[in-house]
């Protein structure tokens, strides 16, 4: 119980811009589907242990169960938090025995949880409909709620690190040297701050519509990271930029790699890109009329249309143990909207402890968006969402892609398959390309010596001139996206995110050219890096150990580059 302390109360000072424990598909934001294989010859991975397939197969079609979520939280459930921490810290420091304290702390802590699901689901019924001024104030005043039994909490646990008393040791026993720094840094300041910030998302929501959209962010743009900095400095960092990086993230590279992979990224990928566009240019030309239907259809129609037979054959493929957690999350574990008012894009959450939820909005069922949150919902059955590394987490959902893509050949014409490879190839490429550009745009202005002065004009100056080392805006707007457009759709939901997509990416592109080799491989290598992770090893050491190449190796980018000459 004391773990769950110390990921969940800490873990919200960490993470505290995501709010909750939220993974947001970069499929909502991202070039249409986000990920591309690599055909490159395939690194040597050792075999990892994958549970064997018992003889009995308990599950093998989808039923779709849509979920059903029902905010309950009263007044009463608020007040008996506060009494709980009260009678906690009165325990305490009235010198009662460990196992009086510690039963009220596990009362607090289950508590807390219930009030943090029960946050989890304001946001989520905020998203199903943005324009619903009920759940946008619910989601706010649920969110508030939350964010001040946060701060009650961590002035009882200051209190309770400056006294002594009997059960002080067991109380703080799972606390790290860091955890206790962060504690003994943390002011009210900190909720305000974040509260200001759910405002700032809230407001920013509003403003999609708006036809002067692009000017209006930007002033709640600069105050976000302002507020973000000053959080960043409450506990010891000079700025957000390297905060998350080291803390939200759980990143386990800094900035010497991020240079390397800059540099490679700009020597490499945007030929490479180029090349892989042209490329899929040939081969859907190369369709008749109904195939070329057919693979839009794939890449952007709902699954549901004529891929869950496709789907279903996918997860017979897997152990068992895999195939009955993809399944699970259709049944009463799924929500699929499609209502223009609704949040876009695809993401995994944590409903409490025991239940995870994918949200998919309007336009954002398509098989491969299907496949991607899947595999977010396979590796939370195995790891906490809140524990794992967001690189990691990433992999294993575009890893899944990639692996469906591997055996969706068997399922195509070559010409068909071709096409199909082709486009995600590019469509990954690209994605690399930017996400690497929006980590530098944001260390920038994250790092700005005056923040405050900066404009619309200045930030896209500022943007334009990030944008030279990779090719120029001109060229990018022409292979990519409108890039000016681009920062301003994924800056304020996800701060200082994309680079983890960025680097999962290569990692799960490694996974698919694996199975191209030898499918079977290919899934114990991907199920390895669900069901086998070592936390301490970090996204690195998870990936090394699968075989797989990592995101700093130039040779990754050599072969990116001639695969697609």
């Amino acid at each position: 119980m004391l773990q769950i302390k110390r990921s969940k109360f800490l873990s919200m000072a960490i993470a505290i811009l995501l709010v909750f424990s939220m993974l947001l598909s970069a499929c909502n934001l991202l070039p249409a589907s986000p990920d591309g294989p690599s055909s490159s010859t395939p690194s040597s991975p050792s075999s990892p242990s994958t549970p064997s397939t018992p003889s009995v197969v308990d599950k093998t079609k989808i039923e779709l169960k849509p979920a059903e979520l029902v905010y309950e939280m009263t007044d009463e459930d608020v007040t008996k938090f506060y009494d709980l921490l009260k009678s906690c810290k009165d325990a305490a420091l009235g010198g009662q025995d460990g196992d009086a304290v510690m039963a009220l702390s596990d009362q607090v802590d289950d508590q807390y949880e219930y009030m943090y699901a029960q946050q989890s689901i304001a946001t989520v019924l905020y998203y199903c409909n943005l324009n619903d001024t009920e759940a946008s104030d619910l989601y706010l005043e649920c969110t508030d709620t939350l964010t001040e039994a946060y701060d009650a909490y961590m002035e009882m646990a200051k209190a309770l690190y400056d006294a002594e008393f009997p059960a002080k040791e067991r109380f703080f026993a799972d606390w790290s040297e860091q955890d206790i720094a962060m504690l003994l840094a943390y002011t009210p300041e900190v909720v305000a701050l974040q509260q200001r910030n759910s405002e700032i998302e809230v407001a920013y929501q509003d403003l999609q519509d708006d036809p002067d959209m692009y000017t209006k962010m930007v002033p709640l743009y600069i105050e976000m990271v302002q507020n973000n900095n000053r959080i960043a400095q409450i506990y010891g960092y000079e700025n957000y930029y390297t905060y998350a990086y080291e803390l939200v993230y759980g990143r386990d590279y800094g900035s010497d790699e991020i240079n390397t992979m800059r540099t490679l990224t700009s020597t490499y990928l945007p030929e490479a890109a180029t090349n892989a566009m042209n490329k899929f240019t040939e081969t859907y030309g190369k369709l008749g009329p109904t195939s070329q239907m057919k693979l839009e259809g794939f890449l952007f129609e709902s699954y549901k249309n004529s891929y869950t037979d496709e789907i279903e054959d996918y997860f017979k493929t897997l152990p068992q143990q895999a195939r009955l957690d993809m399944l699970d999350m259709f049944d009463g574990n799924i929500i699929i909207t499609d209502d223009e008012n609704a949040q876009e894009g695809a993401f995994t959450t944590a409903i409490g402890e025991d239940r995870h939820l994918c949200f998919f909005g309007p336009g954002y069922s398509n098989p491969m968006t299907i496949i991607h949150e899947v595999g977010h919902y396979y590796g939370a059955n195995h790891t906490e969402l809140a524990d794992l590394p967001l690189d990691l987490a990433e992999t294993q959902s575009q890893g899944n892609e990639w692996l469906f893509m591997s055996f969706m050949e068997e399922k195509m014409t070559p010409k068909f398959y071709e096409a199909t490879v082709s486009y995600k190839t590019y469509n990954d490429l690209v994605t690399i390309l930017l996400c690497v550009i929006i980590d530098e745009f944001e260390e920038r202005v994250y790092t700005h010596p005056d923040i405050a002065s900066l404009t619309c004009d200045d930030l896209d100056a500022l943007m334009e001139d990030v944008c030279k080392s990779y090719g120029g805006i001109a060229f990018l707007n022409g292979i990519a996206t409108d890039v000016q457009s681009y920062w301003r759709m994924v800056v304020v939901e996800q701060p200082v995110y994309y680079i983890s997509y960025g680097v999962s990416a290569i990692a799960a592109m490694n996974i698919f050219t694996v199975a191209e080799e030898d499918y079977q491989k290919g899934v114990d290598v991907y199920c390895s890096l669900i069901e086998n992770v070592v936390l301490d090893d970090g996204f690195l050491g998870n990936i090394s150990k699968a075989g797989l190449d990592g995101p700093f190796d130039e040779d990754v980018y050599k072969k990116f580059a001639e695969m697609m000459k």
